[in-house]
């Protein structure tokens, strides 16, 4: 499948799984995450180590739009991360390693400057994504994270869509088990290191 197939079904698969995304140049990657906090509301960002980030100049713009920008790792306590010491409502800022495009599932993995709850902690995940990342299969990005020779990652999360579970009666709900939303910045001119 070719970059721009890659692109366009990983978009519409977010989309099957009620999350959301859009392909964004990298110089306006800051902006366009500053608007998406602004629409959720978002006051605090646990934004990733990643040092990517910084070179599209998100956690810098988020700060300026005034929000409150943590950087993992966090010397906070969980209860202050998940909001329940008064803290304002938060987005995890991440990276993923990978995405898969027929699925529109992220793959995290966990690393120093990426913790492996990241993802969960907010009520909200923006993921900024180089499209380079992106593969047809689920077993393509398996084996890219587990290939012969490559440190394998201390945990690994695979994210499709916000968090939600179903009752008995298959009543579903949102955010249970981490983000009420997901959006994924799909950068597309700039490589992550």
């Amino acid at each position: 499948m070719a970059a721009d197939g890659l692109s366009e079904a990983f978009l519409a698969a977010l989309a099957r799984r009620r999350a959301t995304g859009e392909r964004t140049p990298r110089a306006a990657a800051a902006d366009r995450a500053v608007a998406r906090l602004a629409a959720w509301g978002a006051r605090r960002a646990l934004v990733a180590g990643d040092p990517w980030l910084d070179d599209l100049g998100v956690p810098e713009a988020l700060g300026t739009a005034g929000v409150e920008v943590v950087r993992w790792p966090a010397d906070r306590g969980w209860r202050e991360l998940l909001g329940l010491d008064g803290a304002p409502p938060a987005c995890a800022v991440t990276v993923p390693a990978l995405a898969v495009a027929r699925r529109g599932t992220l793959v995290l993995e966990s690393a120093p400057q990426h913790g492996r709850s990241l993802d969960a902690v907010g009520w909200w995940h923006l993921a900024v994504l180089d499209a380079g990342r992106l593969v047809p299969t689920l077993g393509e990005a398996l084996a890219r994270t587990y290939a012969p020779g490559r440190p394998p990652p201390s945990g690994v999360s695979l994210v499709s869509g916000p968090s939600r579970t179903s009752d008995i009666e298959k009543i579903a709900t949102y955010g249970a088990h981490g983000a009420l939303a997901e959006h994924v910045l799909l950068i597309e001119d700039g490589a992550a290191a």
